[in-house]
């Protein structure tokens, strides 16, 4: 029992009310983030990232400019939390999906033609490139490494199921991790926009073949 609460009996009752309007504070908070993502995702889609402003995104929630700004510095820091937003739900829906595949390499090929098809449905939807998504840019690469840390997550896992069911045998599974995913980083939406269908399928296809068959036949050198 806090000493306040012997002190003043009414402390108890004070404390409780201001933990309830702090978690109402919270539940607010989360609303409006809420409402200004999917208002601001749905003229990203529509428009592209360079021609939405926070001014579009205000109209577009039905709250003022001053509120965007009080949860978002800009519209690029906006765009990076949708798009991390995306990319976990999107990697906890495929994880989902790999549930009931047997471990091994054949898991892991899968894992990735999950992404692809879901790389050139998303592409379908997007007006453009959002140029935040591009490495090179200064809003692009913490963008591209959150997304990284949690495909690696994932492949640590399949790579660990792997080694226990025996298929699998490397000296070290995040080196081996690391090397997949460096592997697979040319597959994004640019290259999924830039190339011919049948080149990117034929690349595709190709590329996991040599992943196949280098995990099965690693012999513990990695």
């Amino acid at each position: 029992m806090h000493v306040l609460s012997v002190i003043f009996p009414d402390f108890r009752l004070l404390m409780k009310k201001v933990r309830i309007q702090e978690m109402n504070a919270e539940k607010t908070d989360n609303v409006k983030k809420d409402i200004i993502k999917r208002s601001a995702r749905d003229l990203f889609f529509r428009l592209g990232l360079t021609k939405t402003s926070m001014a579009d995104i205000a109209v577009q929630s039905g709250m003022a400019k001053p509120t965007l700004y009080y949860y978002y510095a800009n519209k690029e820091a906006l765009f990076e939390e949708i798009v991390i937003d995306e990319a976990k739900n999107l990697l906890d829906e495929i994880e989902g999906e790999l549930s009931e595949t047997e471990p091994g390499a054949g898991k892991m090929v899968l894992f990735f033609e999950k992404i692809y098809q879901r790389l050139i449905i998303q592409n379908k939807l997007i007006a453009e490139i959002p140029e935040v998504m591009c490495n090179h840019m200064p809003h692009g690469r913490p963008v591209v490494d959150k997304i990284r840390e949690s495909m690696i997550d994932i492949i640590i896992n399949i790579l660990n199921e792997g080694r226990m069911s025996g298929e699998l045998k490397m000296a070290s599974v995040e080196a081996t991790a690391q090397a997949v995913i460096h592997m697979m980083s040319f597959m994004n939406l640019e290259w999924i926009k830039n190339t011919s269908e049948e080149v990117r399928d034929q690349m595709f296809s190709e590329v996991m073949h040599i992943l196949m068959n280098g995990l099965r036949g690693r012999n513990g050198k990695i």
